[in-house]
């Protein structure tokens, strides 16, 4: 092993170029693995994200640092021990995900703000349709109403609802 990183440290260019082949590579075994489990109905859980992120943990846990490598004995071998936990734990997790493209997602949240009457009745705004000022501004009128619903839906919430529904919004806006 320590052959290949000599090799490795001489020709930097291929091999980097190597590496990310191998990362493509194993990206795309896991997540064909992770759908011929699937197709076999073998449905990974979250026991096996966890046992994947345990190994995540133990490999950064044991990362030795660069900066005090002389308090380390095998300093080499530590290196690449941690370097095989994380190794593997990235493959499982490209497993993982390849399992779950075909699954339903049921997050098994309630929202309360389903029920509030009359959300369901805003019509969409569309920026093609020919509208006129007025409807313009009476589309805004409606939305804000609605707006100053949610809020008051949200004001009477549950922390756990309101913590929810901070997540939601945060993720919402980083896809947008």
């Amino acid at each position: 092993m320590k052959a290949i990183s000599i090799w490795a440290h001489q020709h930097t260019i291929f091999a980097r170029s190597f590496i990310i082949c191998i990362y493509i590579f194993l990206n795309i075994i896991g997540l064909f693995l992770g759908d011929l489990i699937h197709s076999m109905n073998v449905v990974l859980s979250a026991p096996f994200y966890l046992f994947a992120l345990s190994l995540t943990l133990v490999g950064l846990f044991i990362y030795p640092s660069k900066k005090v490598e002389k308090k380390y004995k095998n300093y080499y071998e530590r290196h690449k021990s941690a370097d095989c936990f994380l190794v593997i734990a990235t493959f499982l997790f490209i497993i993982y995900s390849g399992n779950s493209f075909n699954e339903k997602i049921e997050t098994g949240v309630i929202s309360s703000y389903a029920n509030t009457p009359g959300l369901r009745n805003i019509k969409a705004y569309h920026a093609t349709e020919k509208t006129s000022f007025v409807a313009k501004k009476s589309f805004a009128k409606q939305l804000r109403a609605k707006l100053k619903q949610l809020r008051k839906a949200y004001k009477t919430s549950t922390k756990t609802e309101k913590t929810v529904y901070i997540i939601l919004t945060l993720l919402a806006a980083a896809v947008l």
